[in-house]
Formats: C-alpha cells, sequence, structure tokens
C-alpha cells in the first residue's frame, strides 16, 4: 500500500486515458450545448487556474516542489500527483488576496468548474463583478493607478465583458477577475482614507 505521500489524488483515477469533456450549456442560444476538450487533462480547474493566473510553469513547479517535466506531465494528464503536490498547488492558488473561494475538491476535480452567464449564480457573480469593478474604478479616477494596476482591472473588465455578453467563462477566469478587482480597490482605499482624514 503506497504511504500517505505518494498516494495520487483520487478524484481522476479513473480518468487515466480518457479525455475530460464538459459539457458548457450555451444560454444565449437556447439548449444548443458546446463541448470544450481538455485533451487528457485529468484536472482542467488546475489547468484553469494556472491559465488564469498567468504564473509562470516554475512558480507551480517551486510550490509543488516537482520538476517542470513531472509539472507539465501533470497538467497534460500524463502524471498523477501525490495528495500533498495538490495540496502545496492548492495552497499557491487559495493564497491569492488572501480569498480561495473554492474547495480542495474544486481543484482535483475531473470536471470544469465554468461560470454561466443566465443561470442565477452567474447573474449572482456577474452583479458582484461588477460592483467591485464599479467602486474600484470610481476611486480610480479620484486617486489614479499605476500601468500594473490598470492591467489587472483591463483583464478583469474582459471577463465582465464575456459574461455580459452571454459567454462562460471558467469559474478560475472569474475568480480571478474579482480578485483583481478588490486587490486593486485595497491599493487605493488607504490613500482614500488619508485624503478624508485631512
Amino acid at each position: 500500500m503506497p504511504s500517505k505521500k505518494e498516494m495520487p489524488c483520487a478524484a481522476a483515477t479513473e480518468q487515466s486515458a480518457k479525455e475530460i469533456k464538459t459539457r458548457v450549456q450555451d444560454t444565449a442560444e437556447g439548449e444548443k450545448k458546446q463541448e470544450e476538450n481538455y485533451p487528457g487533462a485529468k484536472y482542467p480547474n488546475l489547468l484553469a487556474e494556472y491559465r488564469a493566473t498567468g504564473y509562470a510553469l516554475g512558480t507551480l513547479c517551486d510550490h509543488a516542489n516537482v520538476t517542470k517535466e513531472l509539472m507539465l506531465a501533470i497538467l497534460n494528464g500524463e502524471e498523477e500527483p501525490t495528495l500533498a503536490e495538490m495540496n502545496r498547488l492548492y495552497g499557491l492558488f487559495s493564497g491569492l488576496g488572501g480569498y480561495s473561494g473554492y474547495s480542495f475538491g474544486y481543484l482535483c476535480s475531473p470536471v470544469l468548474a465554468v461560470v454561466h452567464p443566465r443561470s442565477h449564480k452567474g447573474i449572482t457573480r456577474a452583479r458582484a463583478l461588477y460592483e467591485s469593478l464599479d467602486r474600484t474604478l470610481e476611486a480610480a479616477g479620484k486617486w489614479g493607478l499605476s500601468e500594473y494596476n490598470m492591467e489587472l482591472l483591463r483583464r478583469a473588465i474582459k471577463v465582465l465583458d464575456e459574461l455580459q455578453s452571454g459567454h462562460t467563462v471558467t469559474y478560475a477566469e472569474y475568480r480571478r477577475a474579482l480578485i483583481n478587482a478588490n486587490f486593486v480597490y485595497k491599493l487605493i482605499a488607504p490613500k482614500q482614507r488619508r485624503d478624508i482624514a485631512r
């Protein structure tokens, strides 16, 4: 029996050679369904988080304590990560902005988590993102932004535009956009308090 350190994350052990296909209902065109293929990816949410953050592959390797070759094999579904490696990756992605917004099971799930723009939950999430961006842009208009923070907001606005246009986005993209909008606001908020105190 393998030790705890060597045990693979159990969520995708049955999916070894198969493609993970997630069915995404495109509510903008009625009941038409689309399929997103992640060839060989056993952990599509891990792949989505990696893409949404824009981290370098080396960052994932450092946090999981694996080689680049092994990390690529994990992302492509050719190798199983150990429970300890997945736990360290969960720590990397959940540490963003001090808010995880998801469970460990989400990261290990063989099903891609998405935000449907016309579902009740999707509408609620789009509204939360809109309100966060609105508050942040209003503060930015008064106190200014650095070029880096402007880029973070541009990416968040792009996700909001996708949702408002009726397109489905991954939960990782939504989560990253909300974290970026809140992060930029927290950077601006101290300026607001200093100016109000004067």
